[in-house]
C-alpha cells in the first residue's frame, strides 16, 4: 500500500472555566456566559452589544462568564473569524450572573436563565434545572442511594430553584407530558464547589440534557484550584480532598473550572473505583490560583501542581502557560501564527514560563521532540481574549491520532460595554456590512490568499485525504509540450463547454488545494487553488518518459507508479479519484498561467460538452513532466527555502563536529547529535563540506561547516542528491567560498508587540500565504506588497460597497480585500457593520 503523509491537524480540546470573583455584584452589573444548544447550527461567534463575547462556540459548548452592564442588550450570531453576522435580538440582561443559551427553535433563539454563584458549603455542589422544550417535563435527580435529590415538574421555559447536594454522580430521569415510561435516563457528575445548570433541550421525542458548569465564588480566604486529567487512554478518576469526594469522574482532556478552596493544607487523593492510585499533600494559599495535572511519568503516574501566573492578566491582554503532558518529550517551542514564541524547551511533566499576549485569533505550531523524533504539529486557530488566563496542555497522541493541545480558559478581567446608542445601531444596520454578498473581485483576488486550512493530496486507495497548508504557483508546458495559450480565457471564472475537459475545485470555502510540481504529495507545492477555482485538464498521470539528454534524477520518488491502471478496468468502471493525478492549467489574474499536478479527489471533472468526464478516458501525461509558471509575476517559492541538511551515518553515541571553517583542523563550534536537521546554506567548491545554520535547543543560532560524509540533503523533507537538486535549481545549493567562516550569531531581542490603536484589521490567511496590498480597490490593480498572516493593519477608510479597506503597510498606502481581515477596535472584536459605520467612505474607485 502506498504511503499517505498526514499533516497533523489536531483536535483542539477547548474547555471553558467559570469567571472567578470574590464579591457579590452591584445592581447595575451582570455576569453572562453563552451556551450553544442549536444542533442545526455550525460553530458560531456571539456578539453582545456589537462586541465579540464568545468566539468559535460549537454545539454543546459553554463560554466563560464575562462582566456586562445589566439592562438592554443586543445579541448577534455570526460565522467565526469572518465578521459575517446573522440575526440580531434585543433583550434585557438581569443583574447578577446568568446563562444565555442559543435555542434550537421558538420565537426567540436566545434564552436567559439566572444563576446563583454565591459560595457553597464545603464538599457541596449547587444544582438547578431549566426546561427549554415546548412541553412539560417531570425530572427526578437521584444519588447513589436512589433518594431523590430533586423531583420537580417544569413547564415549558420553567426553571427549578437551586439546591445544594453532595459531590457525586447523579442519575437524571425525565418524563415528557406525564408519560408513564421515562423518556431518558442519564448520569452527570457534580463536583464540589461548582454550580450546575442542567438545561433540557432538543425535542419532546428526543430530549437531551446539557450541564453548564461554573465555579462558585469563594470567600476572602480562598484560593482556586483547577484539575486536569492528561493521561491519554486512562479511565475517568475520582479526586478526594481530605478523604471526602470532591471531583467525581474526571475524564481525560476535560478540565474542571478553577474551584474555590479555603486556604490551608489538603490531602488530595486520586481514586480509580475504590482503589487509591496516588495522593499528595498540597498547600492552598488565599488569593492564588493553581492547576493540578495528572500525567504519566517514568515511574508510572504522577500529580503535578503548577502556580497560575494570573497577576499579569489585564483587559487588553491574555496570559498563557504551556504544560507538557507528553511522555519522553521536549516541546522545543510553541509558535503563534504571527511569529511570537510563547514557550521554549518545555520537558515532560513541566510547565514553561507564562507569556502575555495581545488578544486575537491565533493559529499555533507546536515544535516537539518525542523519543528523539522531531516533528511539528499544526494547531487550529483559537481566539484568545484579553482579560483571560489560559492553561495550554500538550497531550499525547494515540495509535490513531497525533498529539493535541488542550486550551482551558479562566475569565478574570473580561467585560463588555453597555448597549450601543441609537446612532450606533443605525450605523450597524447599514447595508454595506453584508459580507455574505462580498464582491466577486475580492473573492477572486489572488491565488496567493488562502483564508484558512488547506488540503493535502491523497496517496492511498483506502483513506480519505486530510488537510495541510502552503503557498505559490506554476506553469511551463502543456501535455503536448507546447506553452499554454493565454487566450483560452480566464479560468478563474466559471467556464462553459470547452474544447478540452475542465474541472472545478471542490473543497470547503475556507480551504484550498495544492498544485504540485509532480504527481505526489511529497513534491514541491507550486501554489494553492481556492474553492470553486476552474481548471483546464490536460490529462492524467502516465508512465515516465525521458528525452535524450534529459536528467533522470528527480527531487521526488515516482517509482511507485508502474503502469496505467485504466488498461485493466472493465468498460463500465472508472478510475478511483483518490488514486488519480491530473495535469491542469490554472490562469492567474495577471493573464498568466500555472501548470501543475492536482489530485482528482478534490475536483469535479467535465468533458467538452459539460457532462461528467470519465477519468480513465483522459489522455496520459508523463509523470516526470514538471509543473511551472508562464507569463505571470506569481513565482514559485525558491527551492533553497525547502532545502535542509540532516546528520546521518554516525556510530552510536557519536557526535558530529560543527567547525568554524571547512577543514578538519578548524575550531569546533559545537557538537551535533545524529538526526539533527539544519538549514542548508551551500557547499564549498569541492562539494566536500556543507555550510549550515544550526539552531540549538538553547542559546543563539550557529553558522558553520560540517563534513558532507555525514550529511543527507533533504528537499521538502525527502532525501535528494546534490546533482539532482542543482539540476532543478542551480541556486538551491550555492558555492560558498572556503574563506567564509562560521560562528555564533548575535541574539536579536524583539520588543513586545504594541497594540495598534483605532479600528484594526488582522490579516486572516494561512501560515504560508499572504494578502495583496493593492494600489486601488480592484483585484486587477498593481500589487504593492504582500502582507503576512497575523499582521495588524489600521483601517483608514472603506469603499461604498464594503469590499475593500484603505490601509498603510510598511510606508505604502493601498487597499486590501475585506473578506481577509478580522476587525476589532481598541483590542475588542465588533461586528463589521458597527465598525464600518465609523470609517471614512470612498467610492468604489478609491476616491
Amino acid at each position: 500500500m502506498t504511503r499517505i503523509r498526514i499533516a497533523m491537524s489536531l483536535l483542539v480540546a477547548i474547555m471553558a472555566a467559570a469567571f472567578i470573583t470574590g464579591s457579590h455584584y452591584a445592581q447595575e452589573t451582570a455576569l453572562a456566559r453563552f451556551v450553544h444548544l442549536d444542533a442545526g447550527s455550525a460553530a458560531l461567534d456571539i456578539y453582545l452589544n456589537g462586541e465579540l463575547a464568545a468566539a468559535d462556540l460549537h454545539y454543546a459548548e459553554a463560554s466563560t462568564h464575562i462582566k456586562v452592564t445589566a439592562g438592554p442588550a443586543e445579541l448577534t450570531t455570526g460565522l467565526p473569524a469572518t465578521s459575517v453576522t446573522f440575526e440580531t435580538e434585543r433583550t434585557n440582561l438581569p443583574a447578577g450572573p446568568a446563562t444565555v443559551f442559543l435555542a434550537e427553535s421558538g420565537d426567540s433563539r436566545f434564552h436567559i436563565v439566572s444563576e446563583d454563584l454565591s459560595p457553597i458549603s464545603t464538599g457541596k455542589a449547587r444544582l438547578a434545572l431549566f426546561n427549554a422544550l415546548d412541553a412539560e417535563v417531570q425530572v427526578t435527580v437521584s444519588g447513589t442511594d436512589e433518594t431523590p435529590t430533586l423531583d420537580v415538574d417544569l413547564i415549558a421555559g420553567g426553571a427549578s430553584n437551586p439546591v445544594e447536594t453532595s459531590a457525586g454522580t447523579y442519575d437524571i430521569l425525565f418524563r415528557i407530558n406525564s408519560d408513564e415510561m421515562p423518556v431518558a435516563l442519564v448520569s452527570r457528575a457534580l463536583a464540589a464547589g461548582t454550580v450546575n445548570l442542567l438545561i433540557i433541550h432538543g425535542s419532546a421525542s428526543e430530549p437531551e440534557i446539557f450541564n453548564a458548569v461554573a465555579a462558585a465564588e469563594g470567600g476572602a480566604d480562598s484560593g482556586h484550584l483547577r484539575f486536569i486529567h492528561a493521561i491519554e487512554g486512562a479511565a475517568p478518576v475520582d479526586l478526594r480532598v481530605n478523604e471526602q469526594l470532591f471531583l467525581p469522574a474526571l475524564s481525560f482532556a476535560e478540565p474542571s473550572p478553577h474551584i474555590a478552596l479555603a486556604g490551608g493544607s489538603y490531602d488530595i487523593a486520586v481514586n480509580l473505583g475504590a482503589a487509591e492510585i496516588m495522593s499528595e499533600r498540597m498547600r492552598i494559599r488565599a488569593g492564588e490560583m493553581s492547576t493540578v495535572v495528572l500525567m504519566r511519568t517514568d515511574a508510572g503516574l504522577g500529580m503535578f501542581h503548577f502556580a497560575d501566573a494570573t497577576a499579569d492578566v489585564d483587559e487588553r491582554s491574555a496570559v498563557v502557560n504551556l504544560i507538557n503532558a507528553i511522555p519522553d518529550s521536549v516541546i522545543n517551542h510553541l509558535q503563534l501564527q504571527g511569529g511570537a514564541i510563547i514557550a521554549l524547551n518545555v520537558r515532560s511533566n513541566e510547565a514553561g514560563d507564562a507569556a502575555k499576549i495581545i488578544s486575537g485569533r491565533q493559529a499555533m505550531m507546536l515544535h516537539l521532540n518525542i523519543g528523539g523524533d522531531r516533528g511539528e504539529v499544526s494547531i487550529p486557530p483559537h481566539t484568545f481574549h484579553g482579560g483571560s488566563y489560559y492553561t495550554l496542555v500538550a497531550l499525547a497522541g494515540s495509535a490513531f491520532s497525533a498529539p493535541g493541545l488542550l486550551v482551558a480558559e479562566t475569565s478574570l478581567e473580561r467585560h463588555i460595554r453597555a448597549r450601543p446608542t441609537d446612532d450606533d445601531i443605525e450605523a450597524a444596520d447599514a447595508p454595506a456590512s453584508d459580507l455574505e454578498e462580498a464582491p466577486d473581485e475580492a473573492a477572486a483576488d489572488e491565488p496567493s490568499i488562502e483564508p484558512a486550512v488547506e488540503v493535502e493530496d491523497p496517496e492511498t486507495d483506502s483513506q480519505e485525504p486530510v488537510e495541510e497548508v502552503t503557498e505559490e504557483p506554476a506553469a511551463e508546458q502543456t501535455a503536448e509540450g507546447s506553452e499554454p495559450d493565454s487566450s483560452t480565457g480566464d479560468l478563474a471564472t466559471p467556464v462553459g463547454p470547452s474544447l478540452t475537459p475542465y474541472a472545478t475545485v471542490k473543497v470547503n470555502p475556507d480551504t484550498a488545494l495544492h498544485m504540485r510540481q509532480y504527481p505526489t504529495s511529497d513534491a514541491l507545492s507550486l501554489g494553492l487553488l481556492p474553492s470553486e477555482s476552474n481548471l483546464m485538464v490536460l490529462g492524467r498521470r502516465g508512465p515516465s518518459k525521458f528525452d535524450p539528454g534529459e536528467p533522470a534524477d528527480l527531487p521526488v520518488d515516482l517509482s511507485g507508479y508502474q503502469r496505467d491502471a485504466a488498461a485493466a478496468l472493465p468498460a463500465y468502471q472508472d478510475l478511483p479519484a483518490a488514486d488519480t493525478w491530473l495535469y491542469v492549467i490554472y490562469t492567474t489574474e495577471d493573464g498568466g498561467a500555472i501548470v501543475g499536478w492536482t489530485n482528482a479527489y478534490y475536483l469535479e471533472v467535465f468533458n467538452r460538452t459539460g457532462e461528467r468526464q470519465w477519468l480513465a478516458h483522459l489522455p496520459l501525461v508523463p509523470q516526470n513532466r514538471p509543473g511551472g509558471t508562464h507569463n505571470t509575476d506569481i513565482q514559485p517559492p525558491a527551492l533553497a527555502d525547502y532545502v535542509a541538511a540532516r546528520v546521518i551515518g554516525l556510530n552510536p553515541d557519536a557526535l558530529l563536529n560543527l567547525r568554524r571553517g571547512n577543514d578538519v583542523n578548524s575550531d569546533i563550534l559545537t557538537l551535533l547529535p545524529a538526526e539533527t536537521t539544519m538549514r542548508m546554506l551551500g557547499l564549498d567548491e569541492a562539494g566536500a563540506w556543507a555550510f549550515i545554520e544550526y539552531h540549538p535547543p538553547a542559546g543563539n543560532p550557529i553558522k558553520g561547516w560540517v563534513n558532507m560524509s555525514y550529511i543527507q540533503l533533504l528537499l521538502n523533507n525527502a532525501p535528494v542528491r546534490p546533482d539532482a537538486l542543482r539540476a532543478l535549481d542551480p541556486s538551491a545549493l550555492p558555492v560558498i567560498s572556503g574563506t567564509v567562516t562560521g560562528g555564533v550569531l548575535p541574539s536579536t531581542p524583539t520588543e513586545p508587540e504594541e497594540p495598534v490603536e483605532g479600528i484594526v484589521g488582522e490579516v486572516n490567511v494561512n501560515f504560508d500565504s499572504a494578502l495583496h496590498l493593492r494600489r486601488y480597490p480592484d483585484a486587477t490593480s498593481e500589487s504593492l506588497a504582500l502582507i503576512p498572516p497575523g499582521a495588524m493593519l489600521r483601517l483608514e477608510g472603506v469603499t461604498e460597497s464594503g469590499g475593500w479597506y484603505k490601509v498603510q503597510y510598511e510606508g505604502e498606502e493601498g487597499w486590501v480585500a475585506a473578506p481577509y481581515l478580522v476587525l476589532s477596535m481598541d483590542g475588542r472584536r465588533h461586528t463589521r457593520a458597527f465598525l464600518e459605520g465609523q470609517l471614512p467612505r470612498f467610492n468604489d474607485l478609491g476616491f
